[in-house]
C-alpha cells in the first residue's frame, strides 16, 4: 500500500480506503489509485485485513472426502460460498461412521477456529459428540451448521435428507411391484440416517398384508469387498447368502446407499440370481460412480442443495443473524426408477 500511495501522489489512508471499497475521493483519485494498484500487482493481506475486521471471508468445512455424497455437497458449499466472494477451508477425518466420539475430529475443529473462519459446516462422523466439542466454536460465537447427520448433544441449524420418505417411497416402489419378501441392507444401528432409512422401509412394508422384511447391517467403515476379505465382512457375505439361499428368500433388496448395492450385485449374480429378473436392487443417494451396475434404481437425495442451503445459512449467521431461531431444513428425495428393479419372480 505503500508503494501504491507513492506511485499515486496519495496518502496510504487514501489507498486503503479507496481500495477498501466504496469512498468518498473524487473519480479521478479513485482510478489513480486502481490503476496504480494494477500495475504494481498489488493484492490486499487478507490475514491482515481480518484481523482489522474480523471478517476473513473463510467458513471452515469438516466432512469425509470418501463419500460420493459428500463430495456433492461439499461442491455445492464451495459454489454457494464462491458466489459470495467466500472461500472454504476444507478438513476431513478419514473416519466417516464412528460409533463414538473421534478427538482426531475435536483437533480438525479446533484448527479452523484457529484459522479465524467466519463459521463451521459440519457433518459429524459420530452423533455422540458431546457439546464439551464444540466449546470452542460456542465461546466465540461462530455459527454452527450440521449437515446430513444431526448430532444428539447439542442443537444446531441442520440441512439434511428426509430418511424416512426414502425408506416409504424405496417400499412403496417394491411393494407395486408385487415384492412380498423383502430385505433391507444398513450399515448399522449406531448411525441416525441409517436407523431413519430402516425404520421406515421395514414399517411400510410390514403394514402391508402378507409383507415381511428382514435386516442385515454390516461395519459402518465398510469400503469395498476384497479377495482378502477380513472376518467381519466374511460373516456378512456369509448372512447375505444364507438369505439368499432360504426358501422364501427376499425377491427384492433395498440398500443403505449406492456404494453397498453395487457392492452386493456382484455376490447376488455369484449365487446364481440375476437382477432384476429373480431379485431387485436398490441404493440411495444417486450418486454417479463407475461400477458394473450404471442402471440402479436409488432415491436422489440433491447434496449438492444441501451443500447450498448449509452455506447460506451460514453467511446469514456470520452476516448478522446469529440470533434468528434454529432451522432444520429437511430435502425430500426423489425416486429414481431404473432397470435393477422389475416385477416380483413367481414364487
Amino acid at each position: 500500500m505503500r508503494d501504491v500511495a507513492k506511485e499515486a501522489g496519495v496518502t496510504i489512508t487514501t489507498v486503503s480506503r479507496v481500495l477498501g471499497g466504496p469512498s468518498k475521493h473524487s473519480e479521478s483519485t479513485r482510478q489513480k489509485v486502481i490503476e496504480t494498484a494494477e500495475r504494481l500487482k498489488y493484492r490486499p493481506n487478507a490475514l491482515v485485513r481480518g484481523m482489522q475486521t474480523g471478517k476473513t471471508g473463510t467458513i471452515g468445512v469438516m466432512l469425509s472426502s470418501y463419500s460420493g455424497f459428500q463430495q456433492m455437497v461439499i461442491a455445492g458449499i464451495h459454489d454457494e460460498l464462491a458466489t459470495h466472494n467466500n472461500i472454504m477451508l476444507l478438513g476431513w477425518n478419514g473416519h466417516s461412521l464412528n460409533d463414538h466420539a473421534d478427538k482426531r475430529e475435536k483437533e480438525i475443529i479446533f484448527q479452523l477456529v484457529d484459522r479465524q473462519v467466519e463459521g463451521v459446516i459440519l457433518r459429524p462422523s459420530s452423533e455422540e459428540f458431546e457439546k464439551s466439542y464444540f466449546e470452542e466454536i460456542i465461546s466465540r460465537d461462530i455459527p454452527l451448521i450440521v449437515v446430513d447427520r444431526e448430532l444428539d448433544h447439542l442443537e444446531t441449524d441442520f440441512v439434511g435428507s428426509d430418511n424416512a420418505l426414502a425408506g416409504q417411497l424405496a417400499a412403496e416402489h417394491l411393494l407395486e411391484l408385487g415384492h412380498r419378501q423383502l430385505l433391507y441392507l444398513g450399515v448399522g444401528d449406531q448411525v441416525k440416517t441409517n436407523r431413519e432409512r430402516q425404520a421406515s422401509f421395514i414399517q411400510h412394508i410390514e403394514q402391508h398384508e402378507g409383507a415381511t422384511c428382514a435386516s442385515l447391517q454390516i461395519d459402518p467403515q465398510f469400503k469395498g469387498f476384497s479377495q482378502n476379505d477380513d472376518k467381519k465382512y466374511a460373516r456378512f457375505k456369509s448372512e447375505l447368502n444364507k438369505q439368499l439361499e432360504r426358501p422364501n428368500r427376499p425377491t427384492a433388496i433395498f440398500c443403505f446407499n449406492d456404494h453397498l448395492a453395487n457392492e452386493i450385485g456382484p455376490l447376488i449374480e455369484a449365487s446364481g440370481l440375476s437382477i432384476p429378473k429373480d431379485i431387485s436392487l436398490m441404493g440411495c443417494g444417486n450418486i454417479p460412480d463407475t461400477n458394473p451396475y450404471p442402471l440402479l434404481t436409488t432415491m436422489e437425495q440433491h447434496p449438492t442443495s444441501i451443500g447450498q442451503i448449509a452455506a447460506q445459512l451460514c453467511l446469514n449467521r456470520a452476516n448478522g443473524g446469529k440470533e434468528a431461531p434454529l432451522q432444520r431444513r429437511i430435502i425430500a428425495p426423489e425416486l429414481i426408477v431404473r432397470k435393477s428393479t422389475g416385477p416380483c419372480p413367481p414364487q
